[in-house]
């Protein structure tokens, strides 16, 4: 079988659906791989939750960045709130941090970066306000990898979709629940280093992940820019094409591509965490996104799971 994230998602007669897999080993131990689209209509997400009612479920909540930008406030229910929190903590960032934001961003900008900046920068006079903050924000908190989550939430607007965010609450709800299991990276700050220090000290690996976060944010502010030229009535289907065609990438490109934190160390937590549960129970839910699906897949099947199953969820219909 070929691993790749296609496999986790459909595409038909102008639906999207995420697809679930079940497997199980010799032992009778049963891991049910549960992708989730980070957008989608508010039924899609309600269904998730309903499929894992009060079964024991691993899911995936990333909390990283500067503490200053990683912030738990209350659950917010639309774009332009969370736009508002973001825009004043990335103001208050570069207001005490702007020195070494200006030396990094000289830094990191390779041809390749200044480049897809320039078109970018270019297309925001164009276009409404919104976007030309979410550029803002985005260089003001030194790409911080946080506002994947606010550019998705935008793109998700424009698309005429809700945001994962918006219909599961991460934040008063999910945590107390039992059954629930957070499985994800988790900031936390350091005692003997202060982030002025940590920003003084300016290594490779600190640039080539900056790099990458950099080219990340401004290509998702470039497909941003792209909907918004596209007539409402046609970005839906217009996305659903993105999301397939996407899809088709062999799932390692993605790690190669992305910051070295987002996928490979996450996957080795969520095996871990995996592993622990099984050890006293007898099935598992995996609540992560699509991309991470494949690797997961992967170490089940050397591990001699077997496929026994699959589901398909509905993300939304053109």
């Amino acid at each position: 079988m070929k691993l790749q994230i296609s496999n986790f998602l459909t595409y038909d007669n102008g639906i999207m659906s995420t697809v679930s897999h079940t497997y199980r080993d010799h032992n009778g131990k049963t891991i049910i791989l549960l992708p989730i689209m980070h957008m989608g209509e508010p039924q899609y997400f309600n269904k998730l939750l309903e499929y894992i009612g009060d079964r024991i479920c691993i899911y995936e909540y990333l909390e990283l960045g500067f503490s200053e930008l990683v912030q738990k406030p209350t659950p917010v229910k639309s774009f332009d709130e969370q736009l508002h929190q973001s825009a004043i903590a990335a103001t208050e960032f570069y207001q005490q941090y702007g020195q070494y934001i200006k030396k990094y961003q000289k830094k990191i900008k390779t041809r390749m970066i200044r480049k897809i900046r320039r078109i970018v920068k270019r297309n925001l006079r164009v276009l409404d306000e919104r976007v030309d903050l979410i550029f803002q924000i985005i260089e003001r908190s030194l790409y911080g990898i946080q506002n994947l989550t606010l550019a998705q939430m935008y793109l998700a607007t424009l698309v005429g979709l809700s945001s994962q965010l918006f219909e599961i609450d991460y934040i008063t709800d999910i945590p107390q629940r039992g059954n629930w299991i957070h499985s994800d990276l988790v900031y936390q700050n350091s005692e003997d280093s202060s982030i002025g220090e940590y920003l003084r000290s300016i290594d490779k690996e600190k640039i080539e992940n900056l790099q990458k976060q950099a080219m990340l944010l401004y290509s998702l502010v470039y497909l941003i820019e792209e909907f918004c030229v596209t007539p409402p009535s046609k970005r839906k289907e217009k996305f659903a094409e993105w999301i397939y065609i996407s899809a088709q990438k062999p799932w390692t490109s993605y790690e190669d591509e992305s910051p070295d934190y987002l996928y490979h160390p996450r996957n080795e937590i969520l095996m871990n965490t995996i592993i622990q549960q099984l050890n006293i129970r007898d099935e598992v839910i995996v609540l992560y996104g699509t991309g991470h699906m494949p690797a997961i897949e992967e170490n089940l099947l050397k591990k001699g799971y077997e496929l026994l199953s699959k589901k398909e969820f509905e993300v939304f219909h053109i």
